[in-house]
């Protein structure tokens, strides 16, 4: 009996690594999910109202950073070096959209409604930014992450992991991410110009 239940406890613990690493196995499209128990900020007129957000509802034809980030204090920390790091580098809402979504079942105990309000000023201050309040924990157990973890995904214009972190970033991993970034870029300016010699049947650079 005792050995029944080791094995059934093992191969639990076995299934949820190997969930966790299929959510973001590169090359692998992230799995769709609704998050419609709150859902994406929308603003009009400054009222914020929410609606349900899902991973198709991400812009497309471009690459794409998201974060998955626990309602609390200590999140905004992690992420900081990253969204500076962006800013400074000034990609652009129509080249890459940053999307951040909040799991408000991590917030500390009464403090959730201080967590959207919060969220709903942030949406005034940035109305271009993609801010999903996920209040089902919908994504966290769609894609098989920890609670009060933080996660950086990058995703490419189909939406295909590129690379993933889990936890604080140091220089070298935000390196990464812009380098991939600018790689991804790169890809599509390169495929775009082939659409347009393709289509007026030129290229000005054939000797």
């Amino acid at each position: 009996m005792k050995r029944s239940v080791w094995m059934l406890a093992t191969a639990l613990l076995w299934l949820g690594s190997v969930a966790q690493v299929q959510a973001f196995e590169k090359g692998a499209e992230l799995a769709d999910v609704t998050i419609n128990k709150k859902g994406e900020l929308r603003i009009d007129n400054d009222r914020i109202s929410y609606a349900p957000w899902g991973v198709s509802d991400a812009k497309a034809g471009i690459p794409k950073i998201l974060f998955h980030l626990p309602a609390r204090m200590s999140s905004q920390a992690i992420i900081d070096p990253m969204t500076e790091r962006l800013e400074a580098e000034d990609f652009g809402e129509d080249r890459v959209q940053a999307i951040t979504v909040v799991n408000l079942d991590d917030a500390m105990w009464g403090t959730s409604g201080i967590v959207a309000s919060e969220l709903e000023k942030n949406k005034r201050k940035h109305p271009e930014a993609t801010i999903v309040a996920d209040d089902g924990s919908r994504a966290l157990k769609a894609w098989g992450l920890e609670r009060k973890a933080t996660y950086f995904i990058l995703l490419d214009a189909d939406n295909r992991v590129i690379h993933s972190h889990e936890g604080e970033l140091v220089q070298s991993d935000i390196d990464q991410f812009i380098a991939l970034i600018k790689s991804q870029l790169d890809e599509g300016d390169t495929s775009a110009s082939a659409e347009v010699k393709a289509s007026i049947g030129i290229d000005f650079n054939a000797k």
